[in-house]
């Protein structure tokens, strides 16, 4: 299998790029959050934290990655009562274009590779959502499910190739009753099968993130997030060096929203630079978001 090193670690979720307000959901109504990231970096590192030199590994390794992807998101909260909660439903699919540059050992040359396509599935078929007047708590369970085309001897795949379990939990806490200042937290686990047609199973990963949002407007609000994840378990039948790694990521990101129709339609616009990458690329991704709900 070619050696993969990646931004974020790998998984159907990835955190940071949905904007800090997002985990609120309505009462009753349903909505799309189109989510569009692009992420650039040069600067793979070990698992140390030290950059790496292609030449001292005999696998192929990138060293040069540039990812976009763009995935609408529907949800559907038809105002069920559910253990005190919102019952909703959500599903996502994911459009992407990779461009991966690659280090070959064995002929001292650097390969490129591009790859556009539709990527995975994840369907949450149970979302539970508790508003109170100063928090609102939500809890997601999803599947990931393998849509796309998936070959496990190239390294620019849109798509994961494995199915995953993917328990969601967090919330907002709110400082004052018109909710200008909050702030936010969520938990995410992603748990992982083999990757098909392979005997290979990808270490599952755990996501912290916490942010707080001002609106300094009726339409208009800003704020600050930070995120952490890393690999709980080693990968499991993948014979190659960096596979022995169980990689950490993290990043701080600045975002600002504006509701043309406040709740209704608007955009929010974030940068996240990364602070720490061990074993993976460090670097920074740009988002851009659309909402559109119909309460």
């Amino acid at each position: 299998m070619v050696q993969k090193s990646f931004a974020f670690i790998p998984g159907y979720y990835q955190p940071s790029v949905q904007g800090i307000r997002d985990v609120e959901m309505p009462d009753k109504g349903w909505g799309v959050y189109w989510y569009n990231s692009f992420y650039h970096s040069n600067k793979p590192l070990d698992i140390n934290g030290d950059e790496l030199d292609p030449t001292e590994y005999s696998d192929p390794l990138n060293v040069n990655t540039k990812a976009y992807t763009t995935y609408p998101y529907f949800y559907w909260m038809p105002g069920f009562d559910l253990l005190g909660g919102n019952w909703g439903f959500s599903i996502n699919l994911v459009l992407g274009h990779i461009n991966i540059d690659s280090y070959y050992p064995e002929n001292d040359e650097i390969r490129e590779a591009k790859n556009f396509s539709l990527g995975d599935m994840a369907i949450a078929p149970l979302i539970l959502a508790w508003d109170r007047d100063n928090f609102f708590a939500v809890f997601n369970l999803f599947v990931g499910l393998p849509f796309s085309s998936f070959n496990p001897n190239r390294q620019d795949n849109v798509g994961l190739g494995y199915y995953a379990v993917v328990p969601q939990l967090g919330g907002m806490y709110y400082f004052d009753k018109k909710q200008k200042n909050a702030l936010m937290l969520l938990l995410t686990f992603e748990i992982k099968t083999e990757v098909r047609g392979t005997e290979e199973r990808p270490g599952d990963v755990f996501s912290f993130e916490f942010g707080w949002s001002h609106y300094f407007t009726k339409k208009f609000s800003a704020g600050i997030t930070t995120f952490y994840q890393t690999q709980m378990n080693y990968s499991e039948g993948i014979d190659d060096e960096l596979s022995k790694w169980k990689p950490q990521a993290g990043a701080i990101g600045l975002e600002a929203s504006y509701w043309f129709k406040r709740d209704i339609w608007g955009l929010t616009f974030k940068y996240n630079w990364e602070y720490l990458a061990r074993g993976g690329f460090q670097g920074g991704n740009y988002v851009l978001n659309v909402y559109f709900n119909q309460y």
